[in-house]
């Protein structure tokens, strides 16, 4: 829709479109449990001076969460590395979520499905109540 507010109908959608979409999708989910489920906190990016990233990390008093976004369907272990990165500053619990069908746990790390992850999420168990 804003793209097309921005008369942007024109322009091919970046390579990455599909992935971007699927980060805000699940930034509006977390936005939205946030808000019903009235859970007291910050959501914010994540990022060391070199460059590695989490998408979205979560704090409140000393409880953090990081929550990387992949749109692969395909579980890489690389997709920890902002994770791992994160985890190295700070005590987090850490999750990714992708478009595959396994749930897994890497080295603590939770990896779920969208929709698997988007259940949890609403049943208080990514960011607590």
């Amino acid at each position: 829709m804003l793209r097309a507010a921005a008369g942007g109908f024109d322009n091919l959608l970046p390579a990455d479109f599909e992935g971007i979409a699927l980060e805000h999708l699940v930034l509006n989910e977390i936005r939205a449990h946030m808000h019903y489920a009235n859970v007291k906190g910050t959501l914010g990016y994540w990022a060391t001076p070199s460059g590695t990233e989490v998408d979205f990390v979560y704090s409140h008093g000393t409880r953090t969460v990081g929550i990387e976004v992949k749109y692969s369907r395909v579980w890489r272990n690389e997709f920890r590395k902002g994770l791992k990165a994160l985890c190295e500053d700070r005590d987090a619990q850490t999750w990714v979520v992708y478009r595959g069908a396994e749930e897994m746990r890497v080295d603590g790390t939770r990896v779920m499905p969208v929709a698997a992850f988007l259940r949890c999420l609403h049943a208080g168990k990514v960011l607590g109540a």
